[in-house]
């Protein structure tokens, strides 16, 4: 209650009470820029921004990062890195990248595996040393899905989030800043500890949350 706190959204899915929302209204000529423009004239403490598909939603919402607002948006890309090279491709420098982009996270939903019928399974060799490369303790035993009547025999039962989470530190952020590319950002965000989406994947199928055959399949994305 002690912020203001504004959202352009398309559409609004969800109605917060302590939260200013405004829809992307295309036949009413508000759209994603425009309203951002009108709304950093609330003097907004938090902009939550649905989704920079543009360049001047990306300038627009850097400008209000740059003013001291606490902005928090969406991009579609492949992972924390690729993150910064898709700024960059929407026409943003650089410096203001480095400068106002303080973390990213990255994220996949996975279908989970239903407790109450989940089977043990034993661990093979090359599962083994799969998780020896990604560096993921490797468990005794996985779980693969089997089915019942609470799961409707599908052997999975709702869905769990994946995450690389990277914060833009001192020596990330001069990585950017000197216009480093993706492969070299990847190296910084790992030697900084950030995880990636299959060690991610790898540990929640350690955990018995997933089955190994779906988080080998965001493999790709490392």
């Amino acid at each position: 209650e002690h912020r203001n706190i504004v959202s352009i959204e398309d559409p609004v899915e969800y109605a917060v009470p302590f939260v200013r929302q405004m829809n992307v209204d295309v036949k009413h000529e508000i759209t994603m820029s425009s309203g951002l423009k009108t709304m950093l004239r609330m003097d907004p403490d938090i902009l939550f921004v649905g989704e920079i598909r543009d360049e001047e939603a990306a300038t627009i919402a850097m400008q209000a990062a740059r003013s001291g607002k606490y902005v928090l948006s969406t991009l579609h890309t492949r992972d924390v890195a690729s993150t910064i090279v898709a700024l960059r491709d929407l026409g943003l420098q650089d410096r203001s990248i480095s400068e106002n982009v303080t973390g990213i996270v990255n994220q996949r939903l996975v279908r989970r595996l239903c407790d109450q019928c989940k089977r043990p399974v034993k661990v093979s060799q090359e599962q083994v040393r799969e998780f020896s490369e990604a560096g993921v303790d490797c468990p005794a035993t996985l779980f693969e899905p089997a089915g019942c009547s609470q799961c409707r025999n599908s052997g999975y039962r709702g869905r769990i989030g994946v995450f690389e989470v990277g914060l833009i530190d001192n020596q990330l952020a001069a990585a950017i800043a000197s216009g480093e590319g993706r492969p070299q950002l990847e190296e910084k965000l790992r030697a900084a500890g950030s995880s990636s989406l299959r060690n991610d994947a790898l540990s929640r199928a350690a955990a018995g949350s997933i089955d190994f055959q779906r988080a080998r399949s965001i493999r790709w994305l490392t």
